[in-house]
């Protein structure tokens, strides 16, 4: 049976529109029945850009020295340094209770920034070359601040800045008294870390890994230490723990670093730490801990490290000798393998990240009680500025008011 002709022609036209139709959306279609995941041009990628800011943690941190773990062992790998660096004819450390295995040095996580320096540029200035401090080291050229600013350093606890290039004292505010220093504190321990590598035959920065204990995990959680969440069984260089210290102020790694200065045991740690901040004059400086974070002893009685901020100014002089410590004291942003994964560092300097004209370091702190601190070096035209703020009470305050008195030593003449 036939179809009458016009029926035909009707059922053709149906089927070329059909047809376009499918052809049109076929691509729509298909997508829409795809399982497939996301191409990664479709994926955003979550911002790591914002460093973190200094706020108090929702919940006291605490860390208390008279109950860490008894007479743990740090356990350390050590292999030589690739290039043998000279290093002064010092006895090495005695009764160093570390178990010691050769492995190859570990290729440190990041950028650019780090590759590994020459073993020639590891380490502080050798001890002979750190001399105590001395009154009459810094002189007096005090210079009257514009009455903005003068206003502005009234938020200031405590403070003063020097021209390093001629010791004159440009501006300071009850700079010999003391206070809690919070955080600087790590400049110091960073600095031991780095005297105690460059004068011991056999570590070195990139070599020599500490593994983290089980006694280790359970001190962060019961004093509630964090900062790059150390885990049981991670082994990290000597270099991974010196730039959490100091690029993003880890509590943890420091507390790491404090043990292994003691050779196992936090207390001997802090006694020599003690001990070198009187090698280096400086008296007024009392440590409790090798991190910065009060210490509560009791209900009505808490403790934290304390100095001046002209011996700050002085420590500060020392970790400049440091090309090492520099070097990751002018670092924005950098990363250690945690956990097989990339862990970002993000500088707690915030003139640094935000790009201030020549600021080169150093170093920030808080608590509760010792308020927003900073040490600053920033050099322009080849002069160099040392600034240490104290007890403000915030970051941005802080930093702007910083900021402000770097501005103003650069345009004053040398002294």
């Amino acid at each position: 049976m036939h179809l009458p002709w016009k029926y035909t022609v009707i059922f053709g036209i149906i089927l070329i529109h059909v047809f376009i139709l499918a052809i049109f959306f076929a691509p729509d279609l298909l997508a829409h029945f795809r399982k497939d995941a996301p191409s990664p041009q479709q994926i955003q990628p979550s911002s790591t850009d914002e460093p973190p800011v200094e706020q108090p943690p929702s919940t006291p941190v605490l860390e208390d020295p008279v109950e860490p773990p008894k007479n743990v062992a740090a356990n350390t790998t050590t292999t030589p340094p690739k290039t043998p660096a000279e290093s002064p004819s010092a006895t090495p450390p005695k009764n160093v209770a570390a178990n010691t295995t050769t492995t190859p040095p570990k290729t440190p996580a990041g950028g650019p920034s780090a590759t590994p320096p020459s073993a020639a540029s590891h380490g502080a200035a050798p001890m002979s070359k750190l001399k105590p401090y001395r009154q009459g080291h810094y002189h007096q050229a005090l210079q009257t601040l514009p009455k903005n600013l003068a206003t502005a350093v009234g938020e200031v606890r405590s403070g003063i800045l020097i021209d390093l290039d001629t010791h004159a004292i440009l501006w300071e505010k009850d700079s010999s008294k003391v206070y809690p220093i919070a955080s600087l504190t790590k400049m110091l321990t960073s600095l031991m870390l780095l005297q105690r590598v460059e004068s011991t035959p056999g570590l070195s920065l990139d070599g020599t890994t500490i593994k983290i204990t089980k006694d280790d995990r359970a001190y962060f959680k019961n004093n509630k230490i964090s900062g790059v969440y150390l885990d049981e069984g991670e082994s990290f260089t000597l270099q991974e723990y010196l730039k959490c210290m100091i690029i993003s102020s880890a509590n943890d790694a420091a507390y790491i670093v404090g043990k292994y200065l003691g050779d196992g045991k936090i207390e001997t740690g802090i006694q020599r730490m003690n001990e070198q901040a009187k090698k280096l004059g400086l008296n007024d400086m009392s440590f409790h801990n090798s991190n910065g974070l009060p210490i509560d002893r009791s209900k009505d009685q808490r403790i934290e490290n304390t100095g001046s901020a002209l011996s700050i100014a002085y420590l500060a002089e020392c970790v400049m000798a440091s090309p090492e410590y520099m070097r990751w004291a002018g670092t924005a942003r950098d990363s250690i393998m945690h956990r097989n994964k990339p862990f970002d560092l993000n500088s707690t300097n915030h003139l640094l990240r935000n790009r201030v004209p020549g600021v080169t370091g150093l170093k920030t702190g808080y608590t509760n009680t010792a308020g927003y601190c900073i040490a600053v070096s920033c050099t322009r035209e080849k002069r160099t500025m040392l600034l240490v703020v104290m007890g403000v009470r915030n970051r941005d305050r802080r930093d702007t008011i910083a900021r402000q008195l770097l501005d103003w030593a650069f345009q004053q003449p040398a002294k």
